[in-house]
């Protein structure tokens, strides 16, 4: 916008307008960010320099770690308790500018975001950041799952698919458009349970799990492998059996429970971490210290929840039905926390913090 109006003034006034002019409509001309980088079509533990300097879009993090946008979507029709349609917000989120969404089986709305992404003016594939989650009763049919959900997206490759959750749940058969079936019908698919009501589990060891994933790899369904809701141990339970390293962990972090050692073990190794679920830990966005540092840089209070991420180098992937909120949560991008502002949002870790 600021390199845009700088345009404007130029040839309404016939004179030349400098970039450093320009900075003062909001770009700092020392702070230029390259775009997203996709991972390469080839081998997932394609070696990449760390992000270093000026045109780093994050603190650097060590050996093949991925660039990614600094703030991605959440594509979950989960929220408050109920499920809500989210396409009128996926494609707000593809305007606005977004470019890493976050899709999964369990969601059932894949295929209208492959419609979304197949619309006139949408963004070329290229372009974007597409992540996939296989769900807990699919680990012994990954192949399955992901072939599936590829071709509701309408898309060859994911650019990371993740295993949603560690645990593995008896198989119901393939997961295709959820969100068509009624909630009851939904809800007996993806969470069954044996006869005293708890989830009915069944035997494929992680270890066995990620070897089929990498057998997605192997077939370029998938340019990176990632995993979701984990523990270091568990993370440690792979690492030690894989061909293809985890290059994505997602798990649910926010200032009342940054995750800092699995953070520093991931950062460490170069594996980039997503942060699900960034602003709806109840009582989060009303507390003094977050409204204190939104006020001081001139933004909402869930702006600076998520540069909270964007400033340790993890990336956010905020969901929203509101077009306002979509569109102001991507102002994290920019936000320069000081140091005054991590000491007091480090004041909000809870160790006992349970949703």
């Amino acid at each position: 916008v600021a390199v845009c109006n700088a345009i404007e003034r130029a040839a309404s006034a016939g004179s030349r307008v400098h970039l450093s002019e320009a900075a003062s409509g909001g770009l700092d001309p020392d702070d230029v960010r390259p775009p997203a980088i996709r991972p390469p079509p080839g081998d997932a533990t394609t070696r990449r320099e760390p992000d270093t300097g000026a045109d780093s879009v994050s603190p650097p993090v060590r050996d093949a770690a991925i660039r990614l946008p600094p703030v991605g979507f959440g594509c979950s029709r989960y929220r408050d308790g109920e499920y809500v349609d989210r396409i009128d917000s996926v494609a707000t989120a593809l305007d606005a500018g977004y470019r890493l969404f976050d899709s999964a089986e369990l969601y059932g709305n894949e295929t209208r975001i492959g419609e979304l992404l197949d619309s006139p003016g949408s963004p070329d594939r290229e372009g974007l950041f597409l992540i996939g989650k296989v769900w807990n009763t699919n680990h012994g049919h990954v192949a399955e799952a992901c072939r599936g959900s590829l071709a509701e997206l309408g898309i060859d490759a994911f650019d990371s698919y993740l295993l949603h959750w560690p645990e593995a749940w008896s198989y119901q058969g393939p997961l295709s458009d959820l969100a068509s079936k009624p909630v009851e019908a939904q809800e007996a698919l993806t969470f069954p349970t044996d006869s005293n009501g708890d989830p009915e589990t069944v035997d494929h060891r992680l270890e066995e799990t990620w070897q089929r994933l990498e057998r997605l790899h192997e077939r370029g369904l998938t340019r990176t492998l990632g995993v979701c809701n984990v523990s270091i141990q568990q993370l440690e339970r792979i690492v030690d059996v894989a061909s293809v390293p985890p290059a994505i962990v997602q798990i649910e972090s926010h200032p009342y429970r940054p995750r800092s050692e699995l953070v520093e073990w991931c950062h460490a190794r170069g594996v980039r971490v997503v942060a699900h679920s960034p602003l709806s830990a109840p009582g989060l966005l009303d507390e003094p210290v977050l409204r204190d540092v939104a006020d001081a840089h001139g933004v909402a209070p869930a702006v600076v929840a998520l540069a909270f991420h964007v400033d340790r180098g993890v990336v956010p992937i905020p969901a929203s039905n509101d077009s306002g909120h979509i569109v102001s949560n991507l102002a994290a991008a920019r936000v320069r926390l000081t140091a005054d502002d991590r000491e007091g949002l480090a004041t909000l870790e809870d160790p006992g913090f349970e949703r």
